[in-house]
């Protein structure tokens, strides 16, 4: 995602916390090499389609996991629990 590359990804685990459907990646369900292929395809065929994924992938990626978001949310983590002693 932060490398510009469109995701497609089956819907299991984490991963639909990540890939959000037709906004940051496209999801497929587990196992199922047609809809994976159709998947693919859809973006190669949707050029547009692509760019959008790319740019809002892109982003969210760089939103909530850049060094400093993260860091702000670990500083955050650390204070909440400072401030419950």
């Amino acid at each position: 995602m932060a490398l510009g590359v469109p995701v497609v990804a089956s819907e299991i685990g984490g991963l639909s916390e990540i890939v959000t459907h037709e906004l940051t990646g496209l999801l497929v369900p587990s196992g199922d090499a047609m809809a994976l292929s159709a998947a693919c395809k859809r973006l190669v065929d949707d050029p547009d389609l692509k760019d959008a994924i790319v740019r809002a992938a892109r982003e969210m990626v760089f939103e909530r996991y850049s060094i400093n978001s993260i860091g702000k949310q670990w500083m955050e983590m650390y204070q909440s629990l400072i401030d419950q002693q």
